[in-house]
C-alpha cells in the first residue's frame, strides 16, 4: 500500500496507581477512581492518513475536571494491516489535583519557546546560561516607547477549604544605579477559602530593549513557592520625518523660501511632538530657521505637514540640525537643514568714447554722465559696463525716469533687460539723440 489510514479511539480504564503530585499542588485532597461519564484524554490528531515513508506525531492531552484518578488505553487502529491484528495500544494515566492557589494568566511560551536569551541573568544574580525552575510562570509586557507605564491584572483563586496569607518577594538585585521597571501594586495579603484576589504589576520602561525581573509568589502556611519572570519589551515608536535633509536653494539676503517635511506616524496611537527651539538656530544664532507647526499630535498612521521657512541675513552657508522631541522616544527625530545666503556683488563703469576714460560709479552717491555738446539731429552715446563680481547670476534693468516728457524721447539704453554670469560682464550702450536746440 502507499499509504496508511489511521484512526484513534480512548477507552477508559481503572487505574493502578495514582501519580506523584506536583509541589504547588494540594496533597491532601481526595483521591477517588475515575467513575465519570467523559474521558480526560485526548489525541490530536485523531485520524488521517500517513505517506508511505513518512512518519506523524501525536499529541496526547490530559484535562481533568476534578481530583479523580483516570487511566485509559489509546488504540490506533490501521484498517488496511494484517487481519486480526488489533492495532497499536498505549495505556495512559493521571490524576486530578486540586492546587493551593490558581492563577488566572494566559500561557506565555517565552521559555520554552526559546525566545528567551540564555545570556541573561536568573534569579537573585545568578550566572547566565543557567535554566530556570520548569514551573516559572512567566507575565509578558510589550510597550511602544518609553516614559509611560503599563498595568497588567490578573486574578489568584484559594479553591482549597483553609484560609492563607500570600506574599510576593522581589529577586532582582538591584545595585541602584538601574531604575527599576517593574513595581508590584500589591506585595501582600490575605486570601479566604474559594475566594479570589486582584494582583497587578507595572511596567515603566526607561530605555529600549528586554528587561526581566524575577519574582516569588509564596504561602508559607503551606510551605509554597512558586517563581514567576516578569518580562517586558519596549520598542522604539515608528515615527520618522520623510526625509533626513533639507536643501534650500541660495537666497538673496532678505528674501524668504518655504519647504515642507511630514512626520510620519505609523503607530495606532497618536503621538506628541514638540521642536526644540534652540536647535532652530545656527551655533552663532545669526541665522534662524522658523517651523510651523512647532508642536502638537501626530494622528494614528497619519503624517503631520511641518513648513520650514528661511530668510538669510547674512552673506554665508548656514546649517541647522533640528530636533523634534516625540512622546515616548529616547532620543529625538533629527533633520539636517541648510541654507545660503548671498547678496549681489556688481560694479558699472561709464566710458567716454571720446576720451577712452572709464569711470566707476558709486551705489551711495547720485552719479553724472556727461553727454557733452552734441548739434541737433547728431546723436552721440557712452559704453556703460555691468561686471558681476559674485558667485551667483545677476539680472538687471535699466529705468528711465525724467521730468521732462521731452527728455525721455532723447535718451535710451540698449539693452533695457539682461543677466550676468557670475565674474562676466555685460556692454550697454547710453545714446542721445538731440532733437533741439538748447
Amino acid at each position: 500500500m502507499d499509504e496508511q489510514f489511521i484512526n484513534s479511539a480512548i477507552q477508559p480504564l481503572r487505574p493502578e496507581s495514582a501519580n506523584r503530585a506536583d509541589s504547588s499542588l494540594s496533597q491532601n485532597a481526595p483521591s477517588t477512581i475515575a467513575d465519570t461519564g467523559y474521558v480526560p484524554f485526548s489525541v490530536e490528531p485523531s485520524f488521517g492518513k500517513i505517506e508511505a515513508g513518512q512518519s506523524q506525531t501525536f499529541k496526547v492531552k490530559f484535562s481533568p475536571l476534578n481530583t479523580n484518578e483516570y487511566q485509559a488505553r489509546i488504540i490506533c487502529q490501521i484498517p488496511n494491516t494484517d487481519e486480526g491484528k488489533i492495532g497499536h495500544i498505549i495505556p495512559v494515566k493521571g490524576r486530578g489535583l486540586l492546587p493551593y492557589c490558581h492563577f488566572e494568566l494566559d500561557e506565555s511560551d517565552y521559555i520554552r519557546s526559546g525566545r528567551r536569551n540564555p545570556e541573561l541573568p536568573g534569579p537573585a544574580g545568578a550566572a547566565s546560561g543557567l535554566g530556570l525552575d520548569p514551573n516559572t510562570k512567566v507575565i509578558e509586557f510589550n510597550s511602544v516607547g518609553i516614559g509611560h507605564k503599563i498595568l497588567k491584572q490578573f486574578e489568584i483563586i484559594n479553591p482549597t477549604n483553609t484560609d492563607y496569607h500570600f506574599e510576593w518577594t522581589n529577586e532582582q538585585q538591584n545595585d541602584g544605579k538601574r531604575h527599576n521597571q517593574f513595581t508590584c501594586v500589591k506585595r501582600g495579603g490575605f486570601l479566604p477559602s474559594g475566594r479570589k484576589t486582584l494582583i497587578g504589576f507595572e511596567f515603566e520602561p526607561s530605555e529600549i530593549g528586554v528587561d526581566e525581573s524575577f519574582w516569588t509568589f509564596s504561602i508559607a502556611k503551606f510551605n509554597l513557592s512558586i517563581p514567576v519572570l516578569l518580562v517586558g519589551v519596549c520598542t522604539e515608536p515608528r515615527v520618522l520625518f520623510d526625509k533626513s535633509y533639507v536643501m534650500f536653494q541660495p537666497l538673496l539676503v532678505g528674501r524668504t523660501a518655504t519647504q515642507t517635511v511630514h512626520i510620519i506616524n505609523q503607530e495606532d496611537h497618536a503621538l506628541q511632538f514638540q521642536i526644540e527651539q534652540s536647535s532652530c538656530y545656527t551655533d552663532s544664532r545669526s541665522e534662524v530657521v522658523l517651523v510651523a507647526p512647532a508642536s502638537g499630535l501626530v494622528q494614528p498612521n497619519s503624517k503631520q505637514p511641518i513648513c520650514l521657512s528661511f530668510t538669510p541675513r547674512e552673506q554665508r552657508q548656514s546649517v541647522f540640525n533640528l530636533k523634534c522631541k516625540i512622546d515616548s522616544l529616547p532620543k529625538p527625530l533629527a533633520l539636517n537643514v541648510k541654507g545660503e545666503g548671498f547678496a549681489i556683488q556688481t560694479a558699472l563703469f561709464c566710458e567716454d568714447t571720446s576720451t577712452g576714460s572709464r569711470v566707476e560709479f558709486s551705489d551711495s552717491s547720485i552719479n553724472e554722465i556727461h553727454m557733452g555738446e552734441v548739434e541737433k539731429g547728431e546723436t552721440c552715446f557712452r559704453n556703460l559696463h555691468i561686471v558681476n563680481q559674485g558667485k551667483h547670476l545677476a539680472s538687471f534693468e535699466w529705468l528711465l525716469t525724467s521730468e521732462y516728457e521731452d527728455s525721455l524721447q532723447c535718451f535710451w539704453i540698449e539693452p533695457t533687460t539682461g543677466y550676468i554670469d557670475p565674474g562676466d560682464k555685460k556692454h550697454c550702450v547710453l545714446k542721445y539723440h538731440a532733437k533741439h536746440e538748447k
